[in-house]
């Protein structure tokens, strides 16, 4: 009997969640909102930098990335790899003859022209990376939706059957409503809201580390440990990796490895992609976006032993992508039908 298995991206939640919050503009607007709430981020950024200083910045990055990293070569010279000037070319693709409002922008678009735009600034820049925490930060609290976000299992009791089918559950989602309607955890391949980042848990190896150089691990807020999770945020499939891979070769390394076997009590998290590069049979893919995740879709490509993808899509122009992306027999599928289906529609 060939193996099921499945994939889900965002399409999941913003069909069980009966309302648009988890769509992009829905996201962004919420992130704006957010910024406007006095003191919402006052302990995150600990006096650093105000909400109204993030919202200026948001704003003057909005300006720029229409009038810059949109029109792709404008924004060029300040890629500084060839992974940067993919992403910005396959981006100026996407928006070509269309002037995008704020919120018709997709979410990951912005950290790459987050990027350029503060690269533009020179030797003024601000360091990358703290630049990319704070954004990351705004992003991951408006996608948490004030915790909205995992109580969309309430809505997803008829589809626990289909669930049941596959052999292994894959998502690219940060929340747990898949894992609560099975009462299993699933493989989180972008990280969960539920599991902090390795370095803030002194049970992990990479927690203990750190604690043995005589540091202290760095600190996260009380009720907000979702922003300190190991969601991954990225502006490409390849940044998205570089990033996965770095965090499981803490565990993976010969030294690390040592380490371990002389304290098995301490716990090596990883993202399971080797779970996933293992699948064998059939791989139903169901809202997930065809852009921004190439280091899925090579997984999928590389793995010989799936036989067939099969992609539900709610437009013409994601089918047609995904089938530059994907080099393996492939089924294209209604999603609204499917849909339509699992809740007991007739046509």
């Amino acid at each position: 009997m060939i193996e099921s298995n499945a994939l889900f991206g965002n399409g999941l939640n913003i069909e069980f969640s009966e309302n648009d919050d988890y769509k992009n503009w829905a996201i962004l607007s919420r992130m704006i909102k957010n910024l406007a709430e006095s003191g919402r981020y006052d302990d995150v950024f600990a006096g650093k930098i105000s909400s109204d200083e993030m919202k200026d910045f948001l704003e003057r990055l909005n300006e720029w990335f229409k009038n810059k990293a949109l029109k792709g070569i404008a924004a060029l010279k300040w890629a500084e790899n060839e992974d940067e000037v993919s992403a910005l070319m396959e981006m100026s693709k996407r928006y070509k003859g269309k002037d995008p409002s704020v919120l018709e922008i997709g979410l990951e678009d912005y950290l790459l022209g987050l990027k350029l735009f503060n690269a533009s600034y020179g030797t003024d820049a601000v360091p990358s990376d703290a630049l990319f925490q704070g954004m990351s930060y705004l992003m991951l609290d408006a996608i948490y939706n004030n915790g909205l976000i995992e109580r969309i299992y309430t809505n997803m009791e008829c589809y626990k059957p289909e669930l049941l089918k596959f052999k292994n559950i894959f998502t690219l989602n940060y929340d747990s409503n898949v894992d609560v309607i099975l009462d299993h955890p699933v493989y989180h391949l972008h990280g969960s809201f539920r599991t902090l980042h390795h370095e803030y848990r002194p049970d992990t190896f990479k927690g203990w580390a750190i604690l043995q150089t005589g540091k202290a691990l760095p600190q996260y807020i009380s009720g907000k440990e979702y922003l300190y999770s190991d969601a991954v945020l990225g502006f490409s499939g390849r940044d998205k990796w570089d990033k996965i891979c770095k965090y499981n070769d803490t565990y993976d390394n010969p030294l690390s490895q040592v380490f371990l076997k002389a304290h098995p009590e301490l716990e090596a998290p990883k993202y399971p992609v080797e779970e996933f590069k293992t699948i064998k049979g059939h791989l139903h893919l169901i809202g997930v976006c065809p852009n921004n995740d190439s280091h899925i879709f090579k997984m999928i490509n590389d793995n010989i032993n799936i036989s067939k993808v099969l992609y539900y899509t709610a437009c013409d122009e994601d089918a047609e992508q995904v089938q530059k992306v994907i080099r393996k027999p492939i089924q294209i599928l209604n999603v609204f039908k499917y849909w339509d289906h699992i809740r007991g529609k007739k046509a």
